[in-house]
């Protein structure tokens, strides 16, 4: 007896999105999947992994602004925590 799985992921639905990317004004929006009680957070570093920016966010929304106000057009990483995981880093271009 032999049997086969075949599958195919979507590669397009994403549990936690975050755009636009480059930023421009000062804030971008994070979209997240099943937030009813999950607990999110994000964490703004430099490239060399100063944190210059840490918020948590409150469960039960779909998707927050991330504010990038006060810091100077450049290059950064954003890290994603869900329920205290790291579940996205992305690179993002601040722009003026």
């Amino acid at each position: 007896d032999q049997s086969i799985t075949t599958g195919v992921a979507s590669l397009t639905s994403k549990p936690i999105r975050f755009f636009p990317n480059p930023v421009e004004e000062g804030k971008g929006t994070l979209v997240v999947a099943n937030s009813d009680t999950r607990n999110y957070s994000y964490r703004i570093l430099t490239p060399v992994g100063h944190v210059v920016k840490t918020e948590g966010l409150p469960a039960g929304q779909d998707s927050y602004t991330v504010s990038f106000s006060g810091l100077p057009a450049g290059v950064y990483l954003l890290e994603v925590y869900r329920d205290g995981e790291l579940h996205l880093t992305e690179r993002v271009l601040l722009i003026e």
